[in-house]
């Protein structure tokens, strides 16, 4: 019997975490840093303050329409957003199309997101 209520109080947590995905995302938008890495050169940087704002609204605006976009790519640029020392969430980004962990891929509209592809796809292959 206390194995049931277990297993039942363990399936009703797993239900209401997986109903406030979407709302976890949305977090993004108050990052006020991204560390940016790529998967296949040996590149790293760290966006900050104003820019890190805007670039963390676009991905959550992107990622808030639920109309799922889907594209063959390779997602080489890997972003962080953080919250002072708190990792709010992970995006793999080519262009204006990126995956978002756990909820599928997505494309941002306004600009935004593939300004600062092009602008890191020149500085990773400087290094």
């Amino acid at each position: 019997m206390r194995g049931a209520v277990l297993l039942l109080s363990s399936c009703v947590v797993a239900i209401v975490c997986g109903c406030s995905r979407p709302e976890q995302f949305s977090q993004v938008s108050s990052a006020d840093r991204i560390i940016v890495t790529n998967r296949y050169l040996s590149f790293a940087t760290v966006i900050n303050g104003e820019e890190a704002t805007r670039i963390a609204k676009a991905a959550a605006a992107a990622a808030s329409k639920h109309d799922k976009h889907a594209a063959a790519a390779i997602f080489d640029m890997e972003l962080q957003f953080y919250s002072g020392t708190n990792l709010l969430s992970t995006i793999h980004l080519q262009d204006k199309s990126f995956v978002a962990e756990g909820r599928g891929q997505f494309s941002d509209d306004s600009g935004v997101l593939k300004t600062l592809y092009k602008r890191l796809e020149k500085q990773a292959e400087k290094h």
